[in-house]
């Protein structure tokens, strides 16, 4: 059976993320490696070197270390699955994350309690690409998370399997900051990969909060299993 447009577009897409990926590293690693040695030298140097200039030198280090990361993403989405999904329970995988994450979380001081159901609610997709976008659903409501307890809801209405994850706000509102890469420690590309792999699914991933709490809510259109 020949491609389809659609699988085509894509096709060519994720190899245009991999060659893009190829074509900035050269370059970047190539300014990353002068801009180290700079800052070394001033750093060896014995005369007075103004203040203005070492502080440019860390910064330029600095945001070439974030450009560097965003590199990964352009790996991540090249080497996405293409091809045809697999049916799978999306109730049953929310739940098998949110078990295996409660001692993480636990330790932070984030309880959770989860409500609906278990199993039953089925989308198709590329398994390992959800699993790993709704592990990190979790993670990025508790990197915003103050200590207390959590809600966690499986839900299918009308044509979409959804979850949603509710917090208590600690210290800090994320605002448009939510799904940005490193948004907070730890996050590195993990929010902004999620909410592509979603979509990419043709779900979305998205964020409310009020004065005291945070809801990040993933859905998927759902389907008839068999």
């Amino acid at each position: 059976m020949s491609e389809s447009f659609e699988q085509q577009r894509l096709g060519a897409t994720l190899r245009a993320c991999r060659a893009l990926r190829h074509e900035f590293a050269t370059p970047l690693s190539a300014a990353v490696l002068h801009l180290e040695l700079a800052r070394r030298a001033v750093l060896r140097a014995d005369g007075d070197i103004p203040e203005k200039l070492r502080a440019g030198l860390e910064t330029g280090r600095k945001q070439l270390d974030e450009a560097v990361l965003l590199l990964d993403g352009f790996s991540a989405i090249g080497g996405a699955h293409e091809g045809e999904p697999g049916l799978l329970d999306f109730a049953a995988l929310v739940s098998r994350v949110a078990r295996a994450l409660r001692p993480e979380l636990e330790h932070r001081g984030l309880l959770l309690r989860i409500g609906g159901p278990s199993q039953g609610i089925f989308v198709d997709g590329f398994e390992d690409e959800i699993e790993r976008a709704t592990r990190e659903v979790f993670l990025t409501a508790a990197r915003w998370a103050g200590p207390g307890e959590g809600l966690v809801e499986i839900a299918a209405s009308g044509s979409m399997a959804s979850f949603f994850v509710r917090v208590a706000l600690a210290d800090a509102r994320p605002g448009e900051a939510l799904f940005r890469a490193r948004s907070r420690p730890g996050a590195d590309l993990g929010p902004w990969l999620a909410r592509w792999a979603f979509e990419a699914h043709g779900g979305r991933l998205e964020g409310r909060e009020d004065a005291t709490h945070l809801t990040v809510t993933a859905t998927l259109p759902q389907v008839a299993p068999g």
